[in-house]
């Protein structure tokens, strides 16, 4: 709807109407006066003088305006903006104004005003440049879907996260929702809560149409269920999906979401499924590892069986397999973000137990707008294997400790993390064993300022780490105390342009000693970014990153890190993604100040592009992504023990097809990647270590209903790559050395496994089970694989993988039923 005010000042002379000297009436409008009897005068009236009338000045009439685009997202109310216009003698918009309005309503407005064409002004007959004020009101968009979730009692279902395409929702206080703002095509309809479970719902939008929906949620418990991987609109355009139920049932990923994201394209296999992230030809440092967008050291403990953090803690896992936005840095192949989840307003407690540890979860709200949740896991799988297995056999099983603790209001909030890890790992020369411990203790907090249309975070964070490795006559010990904030300008996305800026800076004590012998040095890293979004649903972004350093005693190492990508829906069904950017990582502290070249060791540098394809159908989606990136001054170890850069290639295709049809779901998802470096200027490329040409994985799971569930994992991978030196591996299991077994084209053998899991759902009333038995390598077949120990690989040792590892677990919880008042 448009409204127009138009508030002219109409200037009339003479008071009046006048009678003219023939007696007729003269300006108004209305009939003459009636006429009276007239006496003969005794003389001649006097004539009275007569005032020019005015000219009439009319105003401007509108006769055509565009329609307002709506900026996207709720409030789905009417919007006002009210411009000043200076409309010319054409009839055209001259000069514009605000008056009244917020953005980015008023941005708009005011891009818009200049399409708006007036029949123009006149005086006199004339036509004249007029100022009115003119009221412009945008329309929310229309409903396109709207529904009501309840539950099998009949009562509502509220607060419950409902998603539908891209499009995130909560229900309200009575269970209903509505959607606007999709575009046409076809749309899938889920239910994102570990309680509940409702099927997917296909829904086809159709423009002005109205589609309602009336759903039914059985609930099924509160388990350990992290969000985990989950996509939102985003300025990247790679990024990947898993939703909590495929993560519940994946075998092999054990419900925790670091370890899903191994089942994605862009992902080759880590040696020991050891939890380190290899992405698109990068080693395990080149990808960044983030909590809640600050980059932290680890994210997984020793032996990769599961992450630092209690999946209950995590909301989601933001994974970009390259070309990731400015707002990451010090990272050259990927980024893995975890976001951690805010306290919910319900109480909840949960406990769980398996093979390799047992956990505890509770949280409760404070008031109404203020709630802490605490974790806590240990693992035992030391003491399991004790019962089967030699105590030095034992020793290799990884053990660790792990907390968390969270607090949240509604603007501000903290969250510490800490563990604690420590392995006896043989190292192959006789009884030699090394020893290795690593921990942490974490402070992040949290505070959200409205400016406007645009929301101000702020994240401070105080850390402590320490990694120690006693082997033999051989102590290492390094601590490192980091002060970190991040400063960031939110860009909401519903206007046609957004930015997005901040300050991620890092600075870090660092010590390190051998022997009692050692150095220590701060690192200063104050990173500013910046990003230009252009468009919502045909999106190009440009952002640029100034990737700095500096080191004690050392020069400044500054280098410019530019990004720019680009999404294209081609239609409902098809979408083209682009991107090309330059990354910067600086060497590892050590090498920087324990070694004669560490000053003059230059940032390592990764530039390159990549392109895909998206098509989504009801039932299935495919995803095909190809990269190339070209490796500069990357920091390694060259045959004689001396520290150089090198260079490097990868490059590699990537496709992901989703399917679902009825209980039976699933995925394919295939990884080409080649991984080349050369040690000097000018040397031949061969293959990285840890290159592997061809990846796959197929996951497939079958719901039976009643809670019953069976998975499976199918992996089948290139062998990896020999470094052409070392003739034996150690297996830690039996303590004894074997040859190394490699084909003509040097390479070790190919990995293949089948992991398949058994799961079981109950809920009485407020409480839920779940027992799961998780075979992985069932057939038990076992490979050389490199370790990554990451301590220290100036050398490679090779070991033989895992055994078959049959996985028992139970875990259950309580949580107040939805609606009732414990449930908030």
């Amino acid at each position: 709807m448009l409204s127009i005010t138009c508030a002219l000042l109409l200037i009339l002379s003479g008071g009046g109407a006048a009678l003219a000297q023939s007696g007729g009436w003269s300006g108004g409008t209305g009939d003459p006066p009636p006429a009276q009897p007239a006496d003969p005068p005794d003389e001649p009236p006097a004539t009275p003088p007569t005032a020019a009338p005015a000219p009439a000045l009319i105003p401007p009439a509108l006769l055509d305006a565009p329609a307002l685009p709506w900026p996207g997202g709720p409030p789905y109310t009417p919007v006002d903006v009210t411009l000043l216009l200076l409309i010319d003698e054409q009839g055209g918009v001259e000069e514009r104004s605000l008056l009244q309005g917020d953005e980015p309503w008023a941005s708009i407005a005011l891009e818009q005003a200049a399409k708006i064409r007036f029949d123009p002004a006149t005086e006199g007959g004339v036509p004249v440049a007029v100022e009115v004020p003119f009221t412009w009101t945008f329309e929310p968009p229309p409903v396109q879907i709207r529904g009501v979730l309840k539950l099998e009692s009949g009562e509502p279902a509220p607060r419950v996260t409902v998603i539908v395409g891209e499009t995130t929702l909560d229900t309200d206080s009575e269970g209903r929702f509505s959607v606007r703002e999709l575009p046409p095509g076809e749309v899938v309809l889920r239910i994102e809560d570990a309680n509940l479970e409702v099927p997917p719902v296909p829904v086809t939008v159709t423009p002005g149409q109205l589609t309602e929906l009336e759903l039914t949620a059985r609930v099924v418990g509160a388990e350990n269920v992290a969000v985990g991987v989950y996509r939102r609109p985003s300025r990247q355009v790679v990024s990947r999906t898993l939703t909590a139920e495929e993560l519940r049932t994946t075998p092999g990923t054990m419900g925790d979401p670091v370890r899903a994201v191994q089942n994605l394209p862009g992902v080759v296999r880590t040696p020991f499924d050891s939890g380190w992230v290899l992405v698109r030809g990068g080693d395990p440092e080149d990808t960044g590892l983030y909590i809640d967008g600050v980059r932290v050291p680890l994210i997984y403990h020793l032996g990769g069986f599961t992450s630092v953090i209690h999946p209950q803690m995590v909301d989601r896992v933001d994974f970009y397999p390259g070309g990731y936005g400015a707002r990451y840095g010090r990272a050259t192949a990927g980024a893995v973000d975890l976001v951690s989840r805010p306290v919910r307003a319900e109480r909840r407690v949960e406990a769980g137990a398996d093979l390799l540890h047992a956990s505890a979860y509770v949280q409760t709200p404070i008031g109404e707008k203020n709630g802490v949740a605490l974790a806590i896991r240990r693992s035992y799988l030391d003491k399991v294997l004790g019962l089967v297995l030699t105590p030095e056999q034992a020793a290799i099983a990884p053990r660790f400790w792990d907390w968390q603790g969270r607090w949240d209001a509604e603007r501000f909030g903290l969250f510490w993390l800490g563990y604690r890890d420590a392995i006896d790992a043989p190292t192959g020369n006789g009884d030699e064993v090394a020893t290795v411990n690593i921990g942490t203790n974490r402070l992040h907090g949290r505070g959200t300022f409205d400016l406007g249309s645009a929301t101000l975070q702020v994240l401070p964070v105080f850390a402590r780490d320490l990694r120690y490795l006693d082997l033999d006559e051989t102590t290492d010990e390094r601590t490192q105390t980091t002060f970190a904030l991040r400063v960031e300008l939110q860009d909401p996305g519903k206007s046609p342009v957004g930015v997005q800026a901040g300050l991620d800076l890092e600075a870090f004590h660092y010590d390190i000693k051998v022997n009692g012998l050692g150095a220590s040095a701060w690192l200063f890293s104050p990173d500013p970014y910046a990003t230009l979004r252009v468009g919502v649903d045909r999106q190009l972004t440009v952002g640029m990153r100034l990737e700095t350093f500096k080191v004690t005693d050392q020069l400044w190492r500054v280098s410019p890190s530019p990004r720019i990508a680009a999404r294209v829906p081609l239609t409902s069904v098809w979408t083209l993604v682009a991107d090309a950017g330059v990354y910067h990582q600086y060497p590892t502290m050590e090498w920087m100040i324990g070694l004669p070249t560490g000053p003059y060791l230059r940032p390592e540098r990764s530039y390159g592009q990549g392109a895909g394809v998206r098509m989504t159908l009801r039932r299935l989606s495919l995803e095909l992504d190809g990269y190339w990136r070209k490796l500069e001054n990357v920091t390694l170890f060259e045959d004689d023990g001396t520290l150089g850069q090198g260079s490097g290639l990868a490059y590699g295709v990537e496709g992901l097809a989703r399917w679902t049809q009825g209980p039976l779901s699933g995925w394919i998802a295939y990884t080409y990647s080649r991984s080349l470096r050369a040690a000097e200027p000018g040397d031949l490329l061969s293959a990285h270590l840890y290159d592997q040409p061809h990846y796959l994985v197929n996951v497939a799971s079958f719901s039976f209903g009643r809670g019953w569930s069976l998975s499976s994992r199918f992996r089948i991978g290139s062998g990896y790559a020999w470094d052409r030196v070392t003739e034996e591996a150690y297996d830690i299991l039996t303590m004894e050395p074997f040859p190394l077994i490699y084909d003509e084209k040097q390479r070790l053998r190919p990995y293949h496994a089948l992991d398949v899991k058994l799961a079981k759902k109950a809920q009485l009333r407020s409480w839920g089970l779940e027992f799961y038995l998780d075979v992985q390598n069932v057939y038990n077949r076992r490979i050389e694989e490199p370790i990554i120990n990451g301590i220290d690989d100036r050398e490679t040792v090779y070991g033989k993988g895992l055994p078959v590892l049959p996985i028992f677990g139970v875990k259950g919880g309580w949580a107040p039923p939805l609606g009732t008042d414990d449930a908030g």
